[in-house]
């Protein structure tokens, strides 16, 4: 048996929000109103009551469709999944030609009650007849196909679903918005096959749609299963070589990435290549966001104690982590400055991998998003002063909107701390964006006056050249 998944009391909440709007009797928005007033008190009896008034009230299909979805939430809040089940199938029928969004809204919780395959095989029965009556995949709102797809996945017939996620993406462009929900089935049906390097192919396109109804948590447990794969596929130059391929296709998922570039340290480490191993455990913490910086430290501490056979260097670099260059007094210059051992690992030459993220830096649009996505490709590179220059054109270009300003600004940070190793250059950097030269008081010339740290920074990564002395 399947266990079903919880779709539950949040569900109701969904539904009364988006079917708020197409409610037209006085009575039945009174009665479906209180409905979700109780639910939102968590009073799932007296909601699933109130629904269930509502549903008698409701004079049209859009109506009847959003008591019955409701009424279906609230019966699996109280543990009633098949009666919750019931009630979805009810829904689908309810729909009419005008109701394709809340078709498949109701198909995709039906699917994740299915508990047998008794029960998915009734979905397929119920969605394929009910969705040529609406007209759902003739309508153009083909997510429904993806549905189908999943139940005949979950009933173990990978070839059909296989089928219907090929034939979605083969008739669909690369910017349709539900493409990356067929590459997620594709890739569940791949993972049945054993072929990850396939599968991890498909979760990359996945990601580049901009809107596909998989819950994050399941793509990353897809990615990990595909990683591990591709990871044990045998002959590591070849496995390291398809793990680059996908690093350099992923390189607007930093999420993605850092799973691509862990393996990477594993599969070198995996294989007697310490040397190799210890330098991508390198990248891997130059690259990482805060959020995976604890893990990304701990595989580097852990690699450097199994390659040393000691703890020294492990411990000194777990001590940098911790306070960076200014040591434990946190002033620069002083006796306890700290040094981050990973500084001395060279960059080992390979200029294949080097002409491949070249060729991936320029494939990016001069915009400011494609400069942020230069700067990343730029970092992989090891070159720092680079990406800083990326960065600076990418804020050049960012609207004035926070959520652009602020990842540049976090990405730029990120930078400036791995070349100089002080916290502080956050803050001065952050200053220096709001206040510009002349500091808080706005007076230039005068003891809070700002410099930009990355300026500075990069007069240090690329020193002026001396200007030649005069012929005589």
């Amino acid at each position: 048996m399947r266990k079903s998944c919880a779709f539950g009391v949040a569900a109701v909440a969904v539904f009364a929000t988006f079917f708020a709007q197409v409610m037209t009797g006085a009575d039945f928005k009174e009665l479906y109103g209180n409905g979700f007033k109780l639910n939102q008190e968590k009073k799932p009896e007296e909601a699933l009551e109130a629904y269930q008034a509502a549903l008698a009230a409701a004079s049209t299909s859009k109506e009847k469709t959003a008591c019955l979805q409701s009424i279906a939430g609230s019966l699996e809040g109280l543990g009633r999944v098949a009666d919750a089940r019931e009630s979805y199938i009810q829904a689908l029928h309810a729909c009419s030609m005008t109701d394709q969004g809340s078709f498949v809204a109701a198909a995709r919780a039906l699917t994740k009650l299915s508990a047998s395959d008794t029960d998915l095989k009734e979905n397929v029965t119920v969605i394929e007849k009910e969705g040529a009556r609406v007209n759902v995949a003739g309508g153009g709102f083909e997510p429904i196909e993806c549905v189908l797809g999943t139940c005949y996945f979950l009933l173990g017939d990978t070839d059909k679903a296989m089928a219907i996620a090929r034939d979605k993406i083969a008739r669909n462009p690369d910017d349709h918005p539900w493409k990356g929900e067929a590459y997620v089935l594709l890739a569940r049906c791949l993972d049945k096959q054993g072929k990850y390097a396939d599968m991890l192919d498909a979760l990359i396109c996945a990601r580049r749609s901009s809107n596909f109804a998989t819950n994050p948590e399941t793509i990353t447990a897809l990615d990990e299963k595909a990683v591990k794969g591709v990871s044990e596929a045998g002959d590591c130059d070849k496995v390291c070589g398809m793990l680059r391929d996908c690093l350099s296709r992923s390189i607007r998922n930093r999420a993605a990435c850092y799973m691509v570039q862990s393996a990477l340290v594993d599969v070198l480490m995996g294989a007697g290549r310490s040397p190799d191993a210890l330098h991508e455990a390198k990248v891997l913490v130059e690259t990482s966001v805060q959020a995976n910086m604890p893990k990304a430290v701990a595989t580097t501490a852990a690699l450097l104690k199994a390659v040393d056979g000691n703890l020294k260097r492990a411990n000194t670099f777990l001590e940098y982590q911790k306070f960076l260059r200014p040591g434990p007094d946190g002033k620069l210059g002083t006796a306890d400055d700290l040094q981050n051992p990973l500084a001395t690992i060279q960059r080992p030459d390979n200029s294949a991998w080097d002409a491949k993220l070249r060729q991936v830096m320029e494939s990016y649009p001069k915009t400011w998003n494609g400069y942020l996505d230069r700067a990343r490709v730029c970092r992989y590179m090891e070159n720092p002063a680079a990406a800083l220059h990326q960065l600076k054109l990418a804020f050049a270009l960012a609207p004035m909107e926070n959520a652009a300003l602020q990842q540049v600004t976090d990405e730029t940070v990120e930078v400036l701390l791995n070349v100089i190793g002080d916290v502080n250059v956050g803050k001065q950097f952050v200053d220096y964006q709001k206040c510009g030269t002349a500091g808080v008081d706005g007076k230039p010339g005068t003891a809070d006056d700002l410099k930009n740290p990355v300026d500075e920074c990069l007069a240090v990564l690329e020193p002026a050249q001396p200007t030649p002395a005069p012929k005589p």
